[in-house]
């Protein structure tokens, strides 16, 4: 069979054998290489899809921290703020009792109780 059609093509029968055996190859090696690529894209969706689910994870625990530190700031920052109030209350405090004294008391009395009393809360 090769022979006629080596006589038909007007070729030697080695050189059909020759055709026939580089279109298996290449037949074999395109086979291959489409399956390989199949694999090689798979694979790579494989791996975006779990980098994807990494990032995911990542970006949920660094959000965790960031409320983490947010509501620890705010809590930081009301404790501030209600000190400053009280620090303003207790200075409201001891200049009604100055302009008391100034206006009440004779010059060179000696610090009444009570002002005595708000310094020492403030810590003087």
């Amino acid at each position: 069979m090769i022979s006629t059609i080596a006589r038909a093509l007007g070729l030697n029968a080695l050189a059909v054998y020759a055709i026939i055996a580089v279109a298996l190859i290449g037949s074999v090696w395109g086979y291959g290489h489409l399956r390989y690529r199949a694999g090689l894209s798979e694979g790579a969706l494989t791996e975006q899809v779990k980098w994807l689910d990494k990032m995911a994870e990542v970006r949920a625990e660094n959000e965790r921290k960031r409320q983490a530190a947010q509501a620890q700031i705010n809590r930081i920052e009301s404790e501030f703020l209600s000190q400053q109030k009280r620090a303003a209350e207790a200075e409201t405090a001891l200049e009604e009792i100055i302009h008391e004294i100034e206006t009440d008391a004779p010059l060179g009395a000696l610090l009444p109780r009570k002002l005595s009393n708000q310094l020492n809360a403030t810590g003087r």
